[in-house]
């Protein structure tokens, strides 16, 4: 049998419909951390078990299952890996991106996030020193800081100890620089790749008919979540000059509301009336049509995310810019698409860049048919639960 620790995100319910199309649902358990209701993501009328939040109960139902039995962990963190770190069972963790890098929170903090960002985090996130003229004051802020710097250093050690036990890391199969990422970041890190993804729109995207842009204004997608990680505010710093654009920012759920108003306040601040936020949460035939309302796909992390996001604003002929040190601009130009380089925006044309991505769609879709369509999906996950588990 195979369990499935699931958190309550949006990736659920299309994961839990695929292992169901391809006939594998009497081998699989759907375990979905917290309580029924708690979030809007889990909808699927599939048979799943909500196990709460009780970390000695969660153990307990683990020490159940037989030896023979797989793990798959959608959604790996510290207290999942402190779970199973002592299972004789294969472990399998599928990839969502932040996992190695944001976590421990604060490790990464020095290559995941720009300046403006950085600065922005410190007054949400950590613990800081206010230099006073009252001593007194400022020791206990002294003793927080110290702490902090101790709780990163002990978690970045479990961490390091606790990926050891992962048996397969699920990735794309054509990530490579994913995976050597990781590999560099923890020396522990001996999983095999195995190829597999999850629903990232392809299907969707590639029958939603683009309607010919009316408005003058350019319709510009910021990152794909409210995580810091999207670097926000230094990418308005390099849209800001622009006068023609409507700045589309998705601020619906990834980060605390502090950083979420001061990106907001920010964002008006360069855009005015043309900074578009987005606070709730839309179903996926409407964002997948949203998202083909979107011109350009402005994406300014510094690691591998809103890999969906990205793929289907390729599908629907869209021009997207990422960073060069992001794992994904790689990715996409091994498969002989054009990726442009989100330092550089400034020099090209953007007009003539969006009508060069949709005249390249039906040219793109080609290609990415083979690698992220419904069938390579399921075709992949029909050999992981049958070949590996």
């Amino acid at each position: 049998m195979n369990y499935h620790l699931m958190p309550q995100d949006k990736f659920i319910d299309s994961f839990i419909a695929d292992v169901y199309t391809i006939g594998e649902q009497h081998n699989n358990v759907f375990w979905i951390h917290g309580n029924n209701g708690e979030k809007n993501y889990v909808n699927t009328v599939r048979p799943v078990e909500y196990i709460g939040h009780d970390q000695n109960n969660i153990k307990r139902r683990l020490g159940n299952i037989s030896i023979k039995d797989k793990i798959f962990i959608h959604g790996y963190n510290l207290e999942v890996g402190e779970y199973v770190y002592d299972m004789p069972n294969t472990i399998f963790v599928w990839l969502w991106g932040y996992e190695f890098y944001e976590e421990p929170k604060g490790a990464n903090d020095y290559w995941l996030y720009d300046s403006i960002t950085k600065k922005i985090l410190r007054k949400h996130r950590y613990p800081r020193i206010r230099f006073r003229k009252n001593i007194l004051k400022i020791l206990p802020e002294v003793i927080d800081v110290y702490k902090e710097k101790k709780r990163i250093k002990k978690e970045l050690v479990l961490k390091n100890k606790q990926i050891s036990r992962i048996d397969y890391l699920v990735l794309h199969q054509r990530n490579i620089e994913e995976l050597l990422l990781i590999k560099k970041l923890y020396p522990n890190f001996k999983a095999k790749h195995i190829p597999g993804f999850y629903d990232i729109n392809y299907d969707l995207a590639k029958n939603v008919q683009i309607k010919k842009a009316e408005q003058k204004e350019i319709k510009i997608l910021v990152g794909n979540s409210a995580n810091p990680a999207n670097n926000h505010v230094d990418a308005f710093n390099k849209l800001k000059k622009y006068k023609n654009i409507k700045v589309h920012c998705i601020l619906s759920y990834g980060a605390g509301s502090g950083y979420i108003k001061d990106v907001e306040k920010i964002g008006y601040k360069y855009f005015a009336n043309r900074f578009q936020p987005i606070k709730s949460f839309m179903a996926r035939n409407d964002y997948v049509n949203f998202l083909g309302s979107i011109d350009v796909f402005f994406m300014y992390h510094n690691r591998q995310q809103a890999f969906g996001n990205i793929m289907t604003a390729i599908a629907l002929g869209k021009s997207v810019f990422l960073k060069k040190n992001n794992p994904l601009f790689f990715f996409i130009e091994g498969m002989g698409i054009k990726c442009y380089d989100a330092e550089r925006i400034k020099e090209y044309n953007l007009p003539v860049l969006i009508k060069k991505g949709n005249d390249r769609r039906s040219e793109n879709l080609h290609k990415l048919k083979n690698h992220i369509s419904d069938k390579a999906r399921l075709s992949n996950l029909k050999e992981i639960l049958n070949r590996y588990a």
